[in-house]
């Protein structure tokens, strides 16, 4: 399993390269309290794919803007194509 921890400190444009085929995991994206900013997700396309519900957020709304919110994107990789396929948020506490 690939697990990734990113703590948004300033607007963020998310890249993939080098998927592994059957590598699954969990991307984890912390909106600290002071100062939220904007995560930008690829685009659905032939290296990413979304689920219905999280592509219908835009690639500016999967990662949530709010302050003090984790966002939560679930994954795995088939051939060399990434399925997000869960998405949860939660204040922290």
């Amino acid at each position: 399993s690939q697990n990734i921890r990113h703590t948004v400190t300033e607007n963020t444009t998310v890249s993939f390269s080098g998927a592994t085929d059957g590598t699954i995991g969990t991307m984890v994206f912390i909106q600290d309290i002071s100062s939220p900013h904007t995560v930008t997700m690829p685009a659905s396309g032939s290296t990413i794919q979304y689920d219905d519900a999280i592509i219908a957020l835009t690639t500016t709304g999967i990662v949530s803007a709010t302050a003090n919110i984790r966002t939560v994107l679930h994954y795995v990789v088939i051939g060399t194509v990434i399925y997000v396929m869960g998405r949860s948020t939660s204040t922290i506490p």
